[in-house]
């Protein structure tokens, strides 16, 4: 069986590889980022190898679901984890938007991709 929405999940690994090459390089705006919510530097070197990760997994996953599904719900927790830090630092919401849109993508993706139709 393969994944029922196949482009939902390649638009988030495009993002998330993007992603990962901003956090490794570091971009200015990347540093910003993690500065403004106070990430320490042990969490931020594994962001990278978190989004690669997780780019692969979401891969594999659009020819054996069961891998999108816990790539997804690994990804759903790593967002929600992400959120926390930007509303622990008082983020502005503009700041912390793009982490609450990828925390509803990574379920929509898991949901609506990956877990069979009921």
């Amino acid at each position: 069986m393969e994944a029922e929405f196949p482009g939902l999940p390649i638009v988030l690994v495009l993002f998330l590889v993007v992603d990962a090459l901003a956090c490794a390089i570091p971009l200015g705006y990347a540093s910003r980022r993690f500065d403004a919510v106070d990430c320490p530097a042990r969490v931020r070197v594994l962001v990278p190898w978190i989004e690669v990760a997780a780019a692969v997994g979401l891969s594999v996953g659009l020819w054996v679901p069961a891998v999108g599904v816990a790539t997804g719900a690994c990804l759903t927790v790593y967002y929600v984890i992400a959120v926390g830090f930007h509303f622990g630092a008082r983020d502005r919401l503009v700041d912390a938007l793009p982490a609450i849109v990828l925390l509803v993508a990574a379920v929509i993706v898991t949901l609506i991709s990956f877990l069979p139709p009921a």
